[in-house]
Protein backbone atom coordinates (compact mmCIF):
# COMPACT_ATOMS: atom_id res chain seq x y z
CA UNK A 1 0.00 0.00 0.00
CA UNK A 2 3.00 2.67 -0.41
CA UNK A 3 1.40 4.26 -3.32
CA UNK A 4 -1.70 4.71 -1.41
CA UNK A 5 0.46 6.86 1.48
CA UNK A 6 2.51 8.17 -1.25
CA UNK A 7 -0.95 9.44 -3.21
CA UNK A 8 -2.56 10.78 0.31
CA UNK A 9 0.57 13.09 0.97
CA UNK A 10 0.57 14.39 -2.39
CA UNK A 11 -2.59 15.94 -1.18
CA UNK A 12 -1.78 16.60 1.68
CA UNK A 13 0.92 18.55 0.81
CA UNK A 14 -1.14 21.09 -0.54
CA UNK A 15 -5.16 20.80 0.76
CA UNK A 16 -6.92 22.71 2.67
CA UNK A 17 -10.25 22.59 4.13
CA UNK A 18 -10.37 25.52 6.41
CA UNK A 19 -10.73 28.68 3.80
CA UNK A 20 -12.75 29.56 1.02
CA UNK A 21 -15.98 27.82 -0.74
CA UNK A 22 -14.35 24.63 1.03
CA UNK A 23 -14.73 25.16 4.27
CA UNK A 24 -18.22 26.83 4.14
CA UNK A 25 -19.34 23.55 1.88
CA UNK A 26 -17.91 21.87 5.33
CA UNK A 27 -20.24 23.27 7.34
CA UNK A 28 -23.26 22.73 5.44
CA UNK A 29 -22.11 19.30 4.97
CA UNK A 30 -21.67 18.76 8.88
CA UNK A 31 -25.67 20.59 8.95
CA UNK A 32 -26.78 18.25 6.34
CA UNK A 33 -25.73 14.65 8.27
CA UNK A 34 -26.18 16.20 11.53
CA UNK A 35 -29.52 14.84 12.00
CA UNK A 36 -28.63 11.40 10.48
CA UNK A 37 -26.35 10.83 13.21
CA UNK A 38 -26.81 8.18 15.21
CA UNK A 39 -25.21 7.24 19.14
CA UNK A 40 -22.89 9.24 20.96
CA UNK A 41 -19.13 7.65 19.58
CA UNK A 42 -18.40 8.44 16.03
CA UNK A 43 -15.54 6.99 13.44
CA UNK A 44 -14.97 9.87 11.08
CA UNK A 45 -12.85 8.26 8.06
CA UNK A 46 -10.57 10.39 6.13
CA UNK A 47 -10.49 13.41 8.37
CA UNK A 48 -7.51 15.44 6.09
CA UNK A 49 -6.85 18.85 8.17
CA UNK A 50 -9.69 18.31 10.09
CA UNK A 51 -12.48 20.83 9.24
CA UNK A 52 -15.18 18.42 9.75
CA UNK A 53 -13.46 16.81 12.97
CA UNK A 54 -13.96 20.11 14.77
CA UNK A 55 -17.78 20.10 14.00
CA UNK A 56 -18.30 16.32 14.96
CA UNK A 57 -16.31 17.29 18.90
CA UNK A 58 -19.29 19.52 19.04
CA UNK A 59 -22.01 16.71 18.85
CA UNK A 60 -20.29 13.53 19.97
CA UNK A 61 -18.82 12.68 23.05
CA UNK A 62 -16.17 10.57 21.33
CA UNK A 63 -14.88 10.60 18.22
CA UNK A 64 -11.92 8.68 16.51
CA UNK A 65 -10.76 9.93 13.46
CA UNK A 66 -8.92 7.67 10.92
CA UNK A 67 -6.55 9.26 8.35
CA UNK A 68 -4.12 7.16 5.84
CA UNK A 69 -1.70 10.71 5.69
CA UNK A 70 0.82 11.18 7.97
CA UNK A 71 0.68 14.89 7.18
CA UNK A 72 -2.77 15.12 7.80
CA UNK A 73 -2.40 13.42 11.26
CA UNK A 74 0.39 15.44 12.37
CA UNK A 75 -1.68 18.58 11.83
CA UNK A 76 -4.96 16.90 13.40
CA UNK A 77 -3.02 16.27 16.73
CA UNK A 78 -1.42 19.48 16.78
CA UNK A 79 -4.62 21.57 15.91
CA UNK A 80 -6.73 19.55 18.62
CA UNK A 81 -4.05 19.19 21.16
CA UNK A 82 -5.35 18.83 24.71
CA UNK A 83 -8.84 17.46 22.91
CA UNK A 84 -9.56 14.45 24.97
CA UNK A 85 -12.67 13.25 23.17
CA UNK A 86 -10.90 12.92 19.65
CA UNK A 87 -8.42 9.79 19.09
CA UNK A 88 -6.38 9.99 15.90
CA UNK A 89 -5.39 6.76 14.32
CA UNK A 90 -2.67 7.31 11.33
CA UNK A 91 -4.08 4.43 8.86
CA UNK A 92 -5.61 2.91 5.74
CA UNK A 93 -9.10 2.37 6.14
CA UNK A 94 -8.12 -1.32 4.48
CA UNK A 95 -5.63 -1.50 7.54
CA UNK A 96 -8.09 -0.12 10.01
CA UNK A 97 -9.18 -2.77 13.09
CA UNK A 98 -10.71 -1.04 15.72
CA UNK A 99 -11.31 -2.59 19.18
CA UNK A 100 -14.59 -1.11 20.22
CA UNK A 101 -18.08 -0.23 17.46
CA UNK A 102 -19.59 3.30 17.12
CA UNK A 103 -22.93 4.73 16.40
CA UNK A 104 -21.73 6.60 13.90
CA UNK A 105 -19.47 5.91 10.95
CA UNK A 106 -18.87 8.80 8.74
CA UNK A 107 -17.18 8.91 5.82
CA UNK A 108 -16.97 12.39 3.72
CA UNK A 109 -15.40 12.39 0.64
CA UNK A 110 -13.52 9.14 0.54
CA UNK A 111 -15.16 6.96 -1.73
CA UNK A 112 -14.16 8.32 -4.69
CA UNK A 113 -10.30 8.08 -3.75
CA UNK A 114 -10.22 4.32 -2.59
CA UNK A 115 -9.36 1.33 -5.16
CA UNK A 116 -12.39 -0.71 -4.10
CA UNK A 117 -15.32 1.57 -2.02
CA UNK A 118 -16.91 -1.76 -1.36
CA UNK A 119 -14.26 -3.46 0.16
CA UNK A 120 -14.01 -0.65 2.44
CA UNK A 121 -18.07 -0.13 3.05
CA UNK A 122 -18.02 -3.61 4.23
CA UNK A 123 -15.20 -3.63 6.33
CA UNK A 124 -16.94 -0.41 7.99
CA UNK A 125 -20.72 -3.08 8.78
CA UNK A 126 -18.05 -4.47 11.47
CA UNK A 127 -17.15 -1.21 13.29
CA UNK A 128 -21.01 0.08 13.66
CA UNK A 129 -23.17 -0.72 16.63
CA UNK A 130 -26.18 -3.03 16.06
CA UNK A 131 -28.31 0.26 15.41
CA UNK A 132 -25.71 2.63 14.46
CA UNK A 133 -25.57 4.32 11.47
CA UNK A 134 -23.36 4.41 8.21
CA UNK A 135 -23.13 8.27 6.37
CA UNK A 136 -21.33 8.73 3.66
CA UNK A 137 -20.85 12.16 1.55
CA UNK A 138 -19.37 12.35 -1.89
CA UNK A 139 -19.08 14.59 -4.98
CA UNK A 140 -21.88 14.64 -7.31
CA UNK A 141 -21.45 13.97 -11.01
CA UNK A 142 -24.30 15.58 -11.51
CA UNK A 143 -23.93 18.73 -10.07
CA UNK A 144 -25.31 21.58 -12.16
CA UNK A 145 -21.61 22.88 -12.34
CA UNK A 146 -20.46 19.52 -14.09
CA UNK A 147 -23.35 19.32 -16.40
CA UNK A 148 -22.93 22.76 -17.71
CA UNK A 149 -19.31 22.13 -18.16
CA UNK A 150 -20.33 19.16 -20.04
CA UNK A 151 -22.63 21.48 -22.45
CA UNK A 152 -19.47 23.60 -22.77
CA UNK A 153 -17.47 21.16 -24.04
CA UNK A 154 -15.11 21.46 -20.78
CA UNK A 155 -16.03 17.93 -20.06
CA UNK A 156 -16.88 14.83 -21.55
CA UNK A 157 -19.23 13.40 -19.54
CA UNK A 158 -20.69 14.06 -15.96
CA UNK A 159 -18.60 11.43 -14.29
CA UNK A 160 -15.37 12.01 -16.40
CA UNK A 161 -12.36 13.15 -13.70
CA UNK A 162 -11.55 17.10 -14.40
CA UNK A 163 -8.51 18.36 -13.80
CA UNK A 164 -8.86 19.56 -9.52
CA UNK A 165 -10.62 15.50 -9.36
CA UNK A 166 -7.16 14.30 -10.98
CA UNK A 167 -5.36 16.78 -8.32
CA UNK A 168 -7.18 15.48 -5.43
CA UNK A 169 -6.66 11.99 -6.04
CA UNK A 170 -10.43 11.08 -7.24
CA UNK A 171 -10.56 7.11 -9.03
CA UNK A 172 -14.17 8.31 -9.54
CA UNK A 173 -17.14 10.32 -9.60
CA UNK A 174 -20.26 9.31 -8.13
CA UNK A 175 -23.65 9.73 -9.06
CA UNK A 176 -26.63 9.01 -6.46
CA UNK A 177 -27.28 5.37 -8.49
CA UNK A 178 -23.23 4.06 -8.44
CA UNK A 179 -23.60 5.38 -4.44
CA UNK A 180 -26.43 3.58 -3.61
CA UNK A 181 -25.20 0.34 -5.30
CA UNK A 182 -21.96 0.50 -3.86
CA UNK A 183 -23.70 0.70 -0.16
CA UNK A 184 -25.88 -2.07 -1.07
CA UNK A 185 -23.43 -4.01 -2.39
CA UNK A 186 -21.64 -3.44 0.56
CA UNK A 187 -24.40 -4.85 3.03
CA UNK A 188 -26.02 -2.13 3.95
CA UNK A 189 -29.85 -1.16 3.64
CA UNK A 190 -30.06 2.25 2.15
CA UNK A 191 -32.55 4.45 4.71
CA UNK A 192 -32.51 7.41 3.13
CA UNK A 193 -30.47 10.28 0.77
CA UNK A 194 -30.04 13.51 0.21
CA UNK A 195 -27.72 16.41 -1.29
CA UNK A 196 -25.71 20.17 -0.61
CA UNK A 197 -25.61 22.91 -1.96
CA UNK A 198 -26.75 23.61 -5.53
CA UNK A 199 -23.72 24.30 -7.37
CA UNK A 200 -23.83 26.41 -10.35
CA UNK A 201 -20.43 27.67 -10.87
CA UNK A 202 -16.66 26.90 -10.28
CA UNK A 203 -15.73 27.31 -6.53
CA UNK A 204 -13.19 30.41 -7.34
CA UNK A 205 -16.28 32.03 -9.55
CA UNK A 206 -18.34 31.29 -6.30
CA UNK A 207 -16.27 32.90 -3.61
CA UNK A 208 -15.53 35.67 -5.81
CA UNK A 209 -19.28 36.38 -6.54
CA UNK A 210 -21.80 35.12 -3.92
CA UNK A 211 -22.17 36.64 -0.88
CA UNK A 212 -23.49 35.04 2.53
CA UNK A 213 -26.83 35.15 1.48
CA UNK A 214 -26.39 33.41 -1.49
CA UNK A 215 -23.92 30.99 -0.13
CA UNK A 216 -27.24 30.44 2.48
CA UNK A 217 -29.74 30.65 -0.34
CA UNK A 218 -27.65 27.89 -2.39
CA UNK A 219 -27.66 25.61 0.25
CA UNK A 220 -31.09 25.69 1.18
CA UNK A 221 -32.57 25.39 -2.34
CA UNK A 222 -30.03 22.23 -2.64
CA UNK A 223 -32.54 20.19 -0.28
CA UNK A 224 -34.83 20.38 -2.94
CA UNK A 225 -33.19 19.29 -6.05
CA UNK A 226 -30.42 16.37 -4.63
CA UNK A 227 -29.89 14.94 -7.39
CA UNK A 228 -28.05 18.09 -8.46
CA UNK A 229 -26.54 19.17 -5.94
CA UNK A 230 -22.93 19.53 -5.66
CA UNK A 231 -22.67 16.60 -3.01
CA UNK A 232 -25.00 13.77 -2.02
CA UNK A 233 -24.98 11.50 0.66
CA UNK A 234 -26.52 7.86 1.74
CA UNK A 235 -27.71 6.70 5.58
CA UNK A 236 -27.53 3.41 5.53
CA UNK A 237 -28.07 0.87 8.76
CA UNK A 238 -26.78 -3.07 8.94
Amino acid sequence: MADEHERLEGVASWYSSRSGFYGRLVGYGFRSLQPHFAGATCLELGPADGQMTGLLLDHFDSVVSVEGSATFCDQLREHFAGETRLTVECSLFEDYRPDRHFGTVLGTHILEHVEDPVTVLRGAREWVDEDGRLVMLVPNAQSIHRLVAVEMGLLPTPNALNDLDVRLGHRRVYDMPLLCEHVTDAGWTVETTGGVFLKPLSNGQIEEWFDDRMMDGFFEIGKRFPENAAEIFVVARR
